[in-house]
């Protein structure tokens, strides 16, 4: 039994917690959020609603289990929330990794995802 709460536990994390790392270009105490919409991810389409941006460019990239690139996205952000679509090169079998780079190349927040097909 115990084993069974440890596998459910370890495939149920990420979904429930958020990594954030402090950005160079942050005010202090600002943290960014990532969410995924949906997740589980279903398909080639990823809505992520990003909250506690700057005025810069930021660089979004996904990468599946393996740590291949499948999509990325550049973009500029106007206001502090975002909502990003970003179409994926093929689905993901079984999870992935979403990324947030600063506009020197610094990933300053990320999110793991769980994908079904």
């Amino acid at each position: 039994m115990k084993s069974y709460v440890l596998l459910l536990w370890s495939i149920l994390s990420p979904l429930l917690m958020l990594a954030q790392a402090p950005g160079d270009n942050l005010p202090s105490g600002k943290e960014i959020s990532l969410t995924i919409i949906p997740n589980p991810v279903k398909g080639t389409k990823i809505i992520v609603k990003l909250e506690g941006l700057s005025n810069q460019a930021y660089l979004i990239r996904i990468l599946d289990n393996n740590g291949n690139l499948v999509a990325a996205d550049k973009f500029n952000s106007p206001t502090s929330t975002n909502f990003k679509m970003i179409e994926l090169k093929k689905s993901i079998k079984g999870g992935g990794r979403l990324q947030l780079l600063n506009e020197v190349g610094r990933v300053i927040a990320q999110s793991k995802f769980i994908s079904i097909d």
